[in-house]
């Protein structure tokens, strides 16, 4: 979800520095098309889709490597670990770039994944990391120091700053008027905490009677964060949303944005919280203190309840003191984390790998 939505930021305001973008997207063969695809067709980016049948689909290589000559693609940019592989073997004189967002190991699979991909990166002509963990993380497999550059994730933070109807989307999530929503917007998996701020959202129930727990996303571990929710009798006070197109609306009807990760980079969802004036309250992963000062958020430890309830009772208690977070956080991403700036640092690389 994060990558594709620096990939729309991107795209917005690459042709300030004469780069055309174009869209790939690999797509499984027999499925419904991933809601990024219409999302950029929507904001009228230009879409290339290329069918597969499994993640690393060999048979796909050849249809990219005829499009990128056909089309006389300059620069292949890639975000992921798919996306790398398929940029490497399709063997063309495009020159190389890739967005490191975050590594995940919290399985087998993704730790075969994220070493394969620390083999692939070595062979590109240059490497993004969105934030300086991710930058050591590929330092210590090896990847030259030279060509890794560290680009922070950026938005559009006017595109936040529309009236959002809280009254109807609180009805339409069937969340109470007078709740105050804690809300997180992310993959359910395992890196993201999400049982952490299921548990704090238990203990604050103690002592904040109208809370109300608010999971946007999807992901693998949705039936064990539902079971943990009925094991700890929260089911009145707990919504699962699933994958959500109306954001902005959804971070409307917060009254707090909470991100409890164990891990990450620079999330896009606590970029995009702030933006929408929201107090967050995130944990000390990534470059997160980079992002939140003391005026504009509260930064905890990860995988502490103590911690996250706590934080939560603060909030929750004092509107005033929400109000002047989100404040602070508007400005703060308005100021430092932008798309444009993104953007520019983006086409600066291009610039670099095309003159080499």
């Amino acid at each position: 979800m994060g990558a594709e939505r620096v990939i729309l930021e991107l795209a917005k305001y690459l042709p300030k520095f004469n780069y055309q973008p174009i869209i790939g997207i690999p797509v499984e063969k027999n499925q419904a098309l991933p809601e990024f695809v219409s999302a950029a067709k929507q904001l009228g980016y230009e879409v290339v889709t290329f069918p597969i049948s499994t993640a690393f689909d060999i048979s796909a290589i050849k249809a990219i490597k005829k499009y990128v000559q056909e089309n006389q693609i300059d620069i292949i940019h890639s975000h992921g670990y798919r996306e790398d592989f398929y940029a490497i073997f399709a063997r063309t004189t495009a020159k190389l770039v890739a967005t490191n967002h975050l590594w995940k190991r919290t399985s087998l699979r993704l730790r075969l994944y994220a070493a394969l991909d620390a083999r692939l990166l070595k062979r590109f002509n240059s490497i993004i990391a969105v934030s300086e963990p991710v930058q050591q993380d590929m330092l210590q497999c090896k990847i030259p120091a030279d060509n890794i550059n560290v680009i922070p994730n950026g938005i559009d933070a006017a595109a936040f700053s529309k009236q959002v109807d809280i009254s109807a989307t609180r009805k339409s999530l069937n969340i109470p008027e007078d709740a105050i929503i804690i809300g997180t917007l992310s993959s359910l998996s395992k890196e993201k905490g999400l049982e952490y701020i299921i548990k704090a959202s238990a203990e604050t129930l103690q002592k904040i009677t109208n809370i109300h727990l608010l999971l946007v996303g999807d992901g693998p571990e949705r039936e064990q964060l539902q079971a943990l929710v009925q094991k700890l009798s929260l089911s009145d006070s707990v919504t699962f949303a699933g994958r959500r197109s109306d954001i902005n609306d959804v971070l409307g009807a917060m009254d707090i944005f909470a991100l409890p990760s164990l891990n990450e980079g620079l999330p896009m969802a606590l970029l995009e919280a702030m933006a929408s004036e929201k107090a967050v309250i995130a944990t000390r992963v990534g470059d997160v203190e980079k992002v939140i000062t003391a005026e504009s958020g509260i930064v905890i430890a990860p995988a502490n309840v103590a911690q996250l309830s706590s934080a939560l009772i603060k909030l929750a208690s004092d509107q005033s003191i929400r109000k002047e977070l989100g404040y602070q956080a508007k400005i703060r991403i308005q100021q430092n984390f932008s798309s444009l700036a993104m953007a520019r640092a983006n086409a600066a690389i291009y610039d670099n790998v095309l003159n080499h």
